[in-house]
């Protein structure tokens, strides 16, 4: 197995090296995964955060959930100019 620092912050770190390896290969649902668990274990989540899942839901393609995520996005962060 792999020796993975357990703080949150190598976590995270850990994850967004997952998360942008998937982006560039275009595996969609292992992003989407990644993207998902990096917001759950944000004490705070990051408007990039939701920005991410929002654009992987689009290039997968699923408008439904895409929508859902934007939502999320623009509720969370009202004042912030996107994309």
């Amino acid at each position: 197995g792999m020796n993975v620092d357990t703080t949150v912050d190598a976590k995270l770190g850990f994850l967004r090296k997952g998360q942008m390896y998937f982006a560039k290969k275009k595996e969609r649902d292992y992003q989407i995964m990644i993207d998902q668990k990096l917001i759950d274990l944000r004490p705070e989540p990051l408007v990039n955060d939701y920005f991410d899942i929002t654009v992987a839901y689009y290039f997968k393609p699923d408008y439904f959930k895409c929508l859902d995520a934007a939502e999320v996005l623009r509720t969370k962060f009202p004042e912030e100019i996107y994309g």
